[in-house]
């Protein structure tokens, strides 16, 4: 994950857009979480859509995360939560935490994120070495399925704040088909009043997996039990699908 990237415009904007992790998301956890009494580990944990409700819920979870903004945020939500969560600053290919973990978890395709091939093996291993014997994995990716190749044209998006001030987004992509990563520039502007009174440039890389190709990572990371599904329920996902929910345990 580059750093150029999650600061805090980026950020506030989207805490609004997505204040909330979707239903059938948590359900889906919740259904691994059910025979678990151990702690569980949220890495790329972000503003803490998921990890503030589970923690709420009782669930003995701690969150990982590189962008200091988005820890900012999400203990500041914590607060108004009266939650307090452990919460980690650092990245996941260099993890070196002091326990292990029943379930670790990572949705929204946000592994998508690490894109150099080296790291994301580094990423798989550190994961691997920080479960329980038998502790499972859930992480989901983005697939190739859907993406256009070529320079994607600009498009804009906005959010509201609660003081009445606007967060623009503007975005463009450019994906590669040949090594599967899209790069993204944002530039974000803070509106007041009808006036530009803050902005912010975002560069990041997404990078989307072939199911075969996540597979077989998994694998050689030395998972076993491998099986993805659609999201979030439990029909297995096929070649077609945009994305999948790859669930494993480490022999």
């Amino acid at each position: 994950m580059c750093m150029k990237s999650y600061k805090k415009l980026c950020t506030e904007f989207y805490d609004l857009d997505k204040p909330a992790a979707p239903e059938d998301a948590l359900s889906f956890i919740n259904k691994y979480l059910a025979s678990i009494e151990g702690p569980v580990l949220e890495p790329m944990s972000g503003t803490g859509r998921f990890l503030i409700p589970l923690f709420q819920r009782g669930v003995k979870i701690e969150g990982l995360d590189p962008s200091q903004d988005m820890l900012k945020a999400c203990r500041e939500s914590c607060k108004r939560e009266n939650s307090k969560p452990v919460l980690y600053e650092g990245y996941l290919e260099s993890m070196s935490l002091s326990r292990f973990y029943e379930l670790i978890f990572i949705l929204s395709g946000s592994f998508g994120l690490i894109t150099d091939q080296h790291l994301v093996n580094k990423s798989l291993e550190r994961l691997f070495e920080h479960l329980t014997p038998q502790g499972t994995l859930i992480i989901e990716i983005e697939t190739p399925n859907g993406k256009e190749s070529g320079l994607q044209d600009w498009s804009i998006r906005s959010v509201n704040r609660p003081d009445g001030a606007q967060i623009t987004c503007r975005s463009q992509g450019n994906y590669s088909p040949e090594n599967r990563v899209n790069n993204v520039v944002c530039e974000y502007r803070l509106i007041q009043n009808g006036k530009i009174v803050g902005d912010e440039f975002e560069e990041l890389s997404i990078r989307y997996f072939e199911l075969k190709e996540f597979n077989y990572l998994l694998s050689n990371a030395g998972f076993v039990g491998i099986e993805s599904f659609r999201p979030y329920g439990n029909i297995n996902s096929t070649e077609e699908d945009e994305r999948a929910v790859f669930v494993c345990r480490k022999a």
